[in-house]
């Protein structure tokens, strides 16, 4: 009886680590996403400030 309770306790280690892992990457995913609109929205910030100078200029 011992035997399958430990085999239980494994299977459910098991769908633990997995389910951390599978938070973990969508964690990583969204991390990443929101990384890279940031990136994007500073850009077109950027380009927005460069154009609106240039503008200016004239």
């Amino acid at each position: 009886m011992a035997h399958e309770h430990k085999e239980h306790a494994d299977a459910s280690a098991m769908k633990n680590k997995r389910d951390a892992d599978a938070l973990a990457k969508k964690e990583k995913r969204d991390a990443d996403a929101l990384a890279k609109k940031e990136k994007r929205d500073a850009d077109a910030l950027a380009k927005k400030k460069n154009r609106d100078s240039n503008h200016s200029d004239e």
